[in-house]
């Protein structure tokens, strides 16, 4: 995005507390955002829209925030994309 676009920066919370979620949301009122609770659903938002920014959670419960965050950056899903 260049510094002279009119257009607002998309941001991604990625986050699996609802307290901690909803104090994070209210604190960047204004800015558009969109909230996964989950790394999969992230995985998906990534996929149907542009992000520029990513705000990610690094302890869920069940997956590493770290794997999550090597998908952002290699575009491959990691190895638990695929578990149910």
């Amino acid at each position: 995005m260049s510094a002279t676009s009119s257009s607002p920066l998309e941001l991604l919370i990625v986050e699996d507390g609802d307290e901690y979620l909803e104090n994070l949301s209210r604190f960047i009122d204004g800015v558009r955002f969109t909230q996964a609770h989950h790394a999969r659903s992230a995985i998906d938002c990534l996929n149907q829209q542009s992000i520029d920014v990513i705000y990610l959670d690094m302890r869920f419960d069940r997956i590493p925030g770290d794997e999550l965050a090597l998908f952002v950056v290699l575009g491959q899903p990691p190895d638990w994309i695929g578990a149910s």
